[in-house]
């Protein structure tokens, strides 16, 4: 996300923690250590929804900045 010009609005976790959790306010991201995915199977809980295709997103204009 970084590489497409987005940031999170608010992120939980850490590093070093199990779970990390990033509000991209349209959406948000859940990164687990594969034992605590197995765990908390958040999957089943949005099963019935649509896959989304991100591929072809397109990295943000970059700000030249002041010259």
């Amino acid at each position: 996300m970084r590489d497409l010009g987005r940031r999170p609005s608010h992120v939980e976790g850490a590093r070093s923690s199990d779970w990390v959790l990033m509000d991209y306010v349209d959406f948000v991201v859940h990164v687990f250590r594969d034992d605590r995915r197995r765990f908390y199977r958040l999957e089943r809980l949005w099963g019935d929804a649509p896959p989304l295709d991100l591929t072809s997103l397109k990295p943000a204009a970059q700000d030249a900045g002041p010259s």
